[in-house]
C-alpha cells in the first residue's frame, strides 16, 4: 500500500492544529472588530447556577441507561431546577451573563430558510434509519453513500437556525444570541452522544444476553439509534413546517 495514502492517526490531529492556527492568524489580521466593548461584571452566581445545571443534566443523561437510573433522574431534575433559576436571575440583572429575552419572541422564517429545514430534517431522518438497516451489510462504500445525505442534511439545518435566529436580533444583542447558539449546540452535541450512545449499548447488551452474536446485537443497537435519531428529525421536521407558515415572506 502506497505510504503517502495512509498516514498514522496523530496525523489528523497535527493537521487539525495547522488548520486552526490558519484560521487564528487570519482573522486576526482581516477580520475588524465590530463589536462595542461594553466591560461588563461577571456574575459569579450565574455562573456557579449555569455550571451546576449543565452537569447535572448531562450527568442524567449519561447515566440514564445505567442500572443507577434513580440517581440518573435525580440528575436531570437537579440540573433542570438550576437552569430555571440560571434563567430567572439572568432576566433580573441588568449586566447578564446571558441576555435570554431572544427567546420570547416568534421566529419568522424566511424564504430560504423555509425550504432548507425541512429539506434537512427529512435527510436526516430517511438515510440515518438507511444507514442504520444496512450497518451489518460490511460494504463500506454503502455505508459513505448513505451517511453523505445525513452529514449533508445536518448542514442544511445548521446554518439557516443560525441566521435566521440572529438575523431577528439588535446588533447590540448578537453577542449573546452566538454565545446562546453556541452553547446549545455544545449541550445538544452531549445529550445526543451520550443518549444514543447509552440506547446502543441497552438495545445491544439485551440482545447479547438473549443470545444472540455480537454482530446482530450491534447491529440492532445501531438500528434503535438510527430510528431514534429519525424520531427527532421527524419532530424537527414538523416544527420547521410550522415555522414556515409564520414566515414574513
Amino acid at each position: 500500500m502506497p505510504p503517502f495514502l495512509f498516514w498514522h492517526w496523530p496525523v489528523l490531529q497535527w493537521t487539525f492544529t495547522g488548520l486552526s492556527l490558519a484560521c487564528f492568524l487570519t482573522g486576526v489580521l482581516f477580520l475588524p472588530n465590530i463589536a462595542q466593548l461594553t466591560h461588563p461584571k461577571l456574575d459569579a452566581v450565574s455562573v456557579a447556577l449555569v455550571g451546576l445545571a449543565l452537569v447535572g443534566i448531562l450527568y442524567g443523561v449519561s447515566t440514564v441507561f445505567t442500572e443507577n437510573i434513580i440517581f440518573a433522574v435525580i440528575g436531570i431534575v437537579i440540573g433542570i431546577v438550576f437552569l430555571v433559576l440560571f434563567v430567572k436571575r439572568q432576566n433580573k440583572l441588568e449586566c447578564p451573563l446571558i441576555d435570554l429575552k431572544p427567546l420570547a419572541g416568534r421566529i419568522y422564517d424566511k424564504h430560504g430558510a423555509r425550504i432548507l429545514l425541512p429539506l434537512g430534517f427529512a435527510l436526516i431522518a430517511i438515510f440515518a434509519v438507511a444507514l442504520s438497516l444496512f450497518i451489518g451489510s460490511g460494504f463500506v462504500w454503502l455505508l459513505a453513500v448513505l451517511y453523505i445525505p445525513v452529514i449533508g442534511g445536518s448542514a442544511l439545518i445548521i446554518c439557516p437556525v443560525q441566521s435566521l435566529a440572529l438575523s431577528h436580533l439588535a446588533p447590540e444583542q448578537n453577542p449573546h444570541g452566538v454565545t446562546i447558539l453556541s452553547t446549545g449546540f455544545q449541550i445538544a452535541g452531549c445529550f445526543g452522544a451520550s443518549l444514543f450512545t447509552g440506547l446502543y449499548f441497552k438495545v445491544m447488551t439485551s440482545y447479547a444476553v438473549s443470545g444472540a452474536s455480537m454482530n446482530e446485537a450491534g447491529s440492532a443497537g445501531f438500528l434503535a439509534a438510527g430510528i431514534l435519531t429519525a424520531v427527532f428529525a421527524l419532530i424537527g421536521l414538523v416544527l420547521a413546517v410550522r415555522i414556515g407558515r409564520y414566515s414574513k415572506a
